[in-house]
């Protein structure tokens, strides 16, 4: 048995005696050792019933490291970067405060460092108290880790099975939440490689445009929605503009259409009068001259149709370079829109990456709150460091009152040795079997002050090197 479960603890129990618990405060059923060692091994833990039963501090420290792996994903790997990355820090705020220390030790060695045991149980610990709170125990204390209690480790236990068997039979039900949880977990995580992304982007975007714009105001968001309304209204103009050249152009297409089956239809008479000229010659009236007036007519009324013909190429060529031209200018203004859309999703980035730097704020908040806990849980060893000495002192007492006692025995007896000295060989006997449990009584005390003085020296030396890193730790988060 624990020496430690020899003193008044504040769960109840009573000295020189087992811990008692309260099974009604309790949610779920306390199972036998023979039942958490079959249930454990189902789960595929190292866990035979004399392990459950006689527990020792390195089994309790891997048996917990397994369960917060398996329920709260926090691996053993994870675990120990976490430890190794504050000794790191530690070990460099030492080294600015005593650099003549850095010189003479050289570098960093884990093993080395007194700190090095203790960061590693009180990460275990954390981790442990807010997986067993999940399974109804509040009551867990760095002391199950240290010197386990068999009983205390039953009940543990107990919790920790009637909650795999709760996660069990619920595992369907929340297998799609899961799945969503993860869906949800990778989409954020994509989110924040294109946050990544986008804050690169805008990093060089803000270089480029204090390169080249220094010295000029930068345009609001409201500036550009209003540029962004002119463009669009100068578009829909340019869109009408275009729209009527089009319907002209359609127009003169028409009309030259019109005129070239003028044009063939003149020709053909012309060329049907030549014919008929020709074929008359020889029959010609003495009214010739009138014939060379009409085919002058005819010639000129040619001449005529060809001028108005290529003044309606012409005109329909201009038309087309007009469209052409709005077309361009259509395309620029579109690609002009283009751009200030992604200015205005540049802008829209910039204030979802200042969401996020306060979430980042929030979480930093929320790590000095668990900061202030860790002070909390500082201040309560503390107490139960005062309540240990308070222990030892009534120990002592009780020690010297059965010392008093046993030297007034030891007198009684001198004093029957003295006045019994015909009964001298069976007295003997007795006195000898006396003064050897006299002996081992006082050997015994000698041995429980003894651990009791280094068992407290121990825990002044933790709590010592606990407040150290702690005050490292502040100023470090304080720094960054």
């Amino acid at each position: 048995m624990s020496k430690l479960s020899m003193i008044g603890r504040s769960d109840g129990s009573t000295l020189g005696g087992a811990r008692m618990y309260n099974r009604n405060k309790d949610a779920f059923p306390l199972l036998d050792f023979k039942e958490l060692s079959i249930c454990l091994q189902t789960m595929e833990f190292t866990a035979s019933e004399e392990l459950i039963s006689r527990p020792t501090s390195q089994y309790i420290k891997t048996l917990f490291e397994q369960f917060v792996d398996i329920f709260m994903g926090l691996s053993i790997q994870l675990t120990e970067e976490l430890s190794n990355d504050l000794l790191r820090r530690n070990n460099g705020f030492s080294h600015d405060s005593h650099p003549e220390d850095e010189q003479n030790n050289g570098r960093f060695d884990a093993k080395k460092d007194d700190t090095s045991q203790l960061i590693p149980l009180m990460i275990l610990f954390r981790c442990s108290l807010a997986f067993l709170e999940k399974c109804g125990v509040h009551d867990f204390n760095i002391m199950d880790l240290k010197k386990p209690d068999s009983q205390r480790i039953r009940r543990i236990l107990s919790a920790v099975i009637n909650f795999a068997r709760f996660r069990e039979e619920r595992m369907k039900d929340c297998e799609p939440i899961a799945q969503v949880c993860e869906e949800l977990s990778e989409d954020a995580r994509k989110v924040e490689s294109e946050i990544v992304l986008v804050q690169n982007e805008i990093d060089k975007l803000r270089e480029q445009v204090g390169e080249n714009n220094e010295g000029n105001k930068k345009s609001t968001l409201a500036q550009l929605n209003n540029y962004n309304s002119k463009l669009q209204a100068e578009l829909k103009n340019l869109e009408k503009a275009s729209t009527q050249l089009q319907l002209e152009h359609a127009q003169y297409k028409e009309q030259k259409n019109g005129l070239l089956d003028q044009f063939k239809d003149l020709h053909w008479l012309v060329e049907k009068e030549a014919l008929d000229v020709e074929k008359y010659k020889s029959f010609m009236l003495i009214n010739a001259s009138e014939l060379n007036t009409i085919l002058d007519d005819l010639k000129k009324s040619l001449e005529d149709a060809e001028q108005e013909l290529r003044a309606g190429e012409i005109k329909l060529q201009n038309r087309s370079k007009t469209i052409e031209s709005i077309k361009t200018t259509e395309d620029e203004l579109k690609n002009i829109l283009t751009i200030v859309q992604s200015i205005i999703d540049d802008l829209v980035r910039l204030e979802e990456v200042r969401t996020a730097i306060d979430k980042q704020l929030a979480l930093r908040d929320k790590e000095i709150t668990n900061i202030e806990e860790i002070e909390t849980l500082i201040r309560e060893s503390e107490r139960f460091l005062k309540n240990h000495e308070e222990k030892i002192q009534n120990t002592n007492k009780l020690a010297s009152k059965k010392r008093e006692d046993a030297k007034h025995r030891l007198k009684i007896l001198e004093e029957e040795y003295a006045r019994l000295t015909d009964e001298r060989g069976v007295r003997e006997k007795k006195m000898d079997q006396n003064r050897l449990i006299i002996k081992s009584l006082e050997e015994d005390i000698s041995k429980m002050k003894a651990a009791f003085e280094r068992e407290k020296r121990d825990i002044e030396t933790a709590i010592t090197r606990l407040n150290a890193h702690i005050r490292s730790y502040l100023s470090d988060m304080n720094n960054v």
